[in-house]
């Protein structure tokens, strides 16, 4: 069994937690990769089991819609504290996709509900 070094280790670590932060199981992101990202490539990844290269990194971090320092460990404050303040943003949409995919409705309008309910739970 291949023994992953402490970079490999930390940088699954990264993938899975900015993965969960973003609300996606490891089936969503095959499911929504179209399977690009098959689950148990990613959760090998994530385990360090298999090494990922740079460019297949590049391409994840372009499918999650995040910058590729975010998936990496150690990465300068700056970036992950501009990465925290995105998603909010992110979870959002998230939700007024949620909203449109049981309620015919445009994406303003489930925006519009979202907000009216956030603003009610105070």
């Amino acid at each position: 069994m291949r023994r992953a070094g402490k970079y490999a280790i930390a940088t699954g670590e990264r993938l899975r937690h900015v993965r969960q932060v973003l609300g996606y199981t490891l089936k969503a992101v095959e499911d929504k990769s179209g399977g690009e990202f098959p689950a148990v490539t990613v959760g090998s990844w994530e385990r360090a089991s298999r090494d990922v290269s740079i460019e297949r990194l590049t391409q994840y971090a372009q499918f999650l819609g995040v910058s590729i320092i975010v998936l990496l460990p150690g990465e300068p404050e700056g970036a992950a504290r501009r990465w925290r303040l995105s998603v909010p943003a992110r979870a959002a949409e998230a939700a007024v996709a949620s909203v449109r995919s049981v309620m015919p409705v445009t994406r303003q309008q489930a925006a519009d509900l979202l907000a009216a309910a956030l603003k009610e739970a105070g």
